[in-house]
């Protein structure tokens, strides 16, 4: 099997999308008590949690049927 860098980065975004999701939902006040300035700058939100959820994936089922991703 070959390296293939597009499924790498996808896995990595959907990676990232479960631990925005988990903080979004079920930690978002120890992210404010303890990350504030990040906060400030990015503030998590269940609309946009759900929206990058969505976009992730809408990607993965792209790559699904164009035969990267190997799943």
């Amino acid at each position: 099997m070959d390296f293939n860098f597009e499924a790498t980065l996808w896995y990595a975004l959907l990676l990232d999308c479960i631990v925005v999701c988990i903080l979004t939902f079920f930690c978002i006040d120890w992210y404010q008590e303890k990350l504030p300035t990040i906060q400030k700058i990015f503030p998590l939100t269940k609309g946009w949690c759900i929206t990058y959820c969505l976009l992730v994936i809408w990607l993965g089922c792209l790559l699904y049927r164009l035969k990267v991703l190997p799943w």
